[in-house]
């Protein structure tokens, strides 16, 4: 191979060789939960999310015929995610919810993983 050659040659695999260290596309997991709930009662459930802290967590979809939705930690399990839900005076049929949750690394910016939860509720 010529030097000539070379000289294009190594712009190029040092370029290959620096993407492969960029980070990474975070992994992405889905769950969906149903929940039962007589028209005009109050649900709270556990969401099977574990998170520290409420700004990793997005309810990316509300509910479209709720009195109360809300999400919230409970005191006695700081990382256990609850979500309190109460239909609509009067609503009867399908309703839900989307939560994403979002995973860092130790003192890391960085999105590792995010994960989706549709809760549907059937209310009756």
């Amino acid at each position: 191979m010529t030097q000539f050659s070379l000289i294009f040659l190594l712009p190029a695999f040092l370029g290959v060789i620096s993407s492969c260290k960029e980070s990474h596309e975070p992994y992405e997991s889905y769950r969906t939960l149903y929940v039962d709930v007589n028209q005009n009662d109050t649900v709270e459930y556990y969401t099977t999310i574990t998170n520290y802290s409420l700004d990793l967590i997005d309810l990316e979809q509300q509910a479209r015929h709720y009195r109360i939705s809300e999400i919230y930690f409970d005191p006695k399990e700081v990382v256990t995610l609850y979500h309190r839900y109460a239909p609509e005076l009067g609503f009867v049929g399908k309703d839900s919810i989307l939560l994403k949750n979002e995973s860092h690394g130790v003192d890391s910016p960085e999105i590792l993983g995010v994960l989706r939860v549709k809760v549907i509720f059937d209310v009756k």
